[in-house]
């Protein structure tokens, strides 16, 4: 079964005032998912737009090339 990732896009409170998200923490063996929001102390409702996705994982392998170094060129030796 397919990783789900859910993601807070936003939060408007009863009065039309944005809230904002303060983080996300997702329990999978419990099955709990927290979403921390700040938002006005006289808000009585929350209108909450979530993205629920299916998470991809990419695996890449590259080679690594110097693309800049700020050490001198070395010089030749005098023998």
């Amino acid at each position: 079964m397919p990783d789900k990732q859910i993601d807070l896009i936003s939060v408007v409170d009863d009065n039309g005032k944005k809230g904002s998200n303060l983080g996300a923490e997702w329990s999978r063996a419990k099955g709990d998912y927290s979403i921390g929001i700040r938002h006005s102390k006289t808000a009585r409702k929350l209108d909450l737009i979530l993205a629920i996705h299916e998470s991809i994982y990419l695996d890449y392998q590259v080679a690594p090339e110097l693309i800049y170094s700020n050490a001198s060129p070395a010089s030749p030796s005098n023998e």
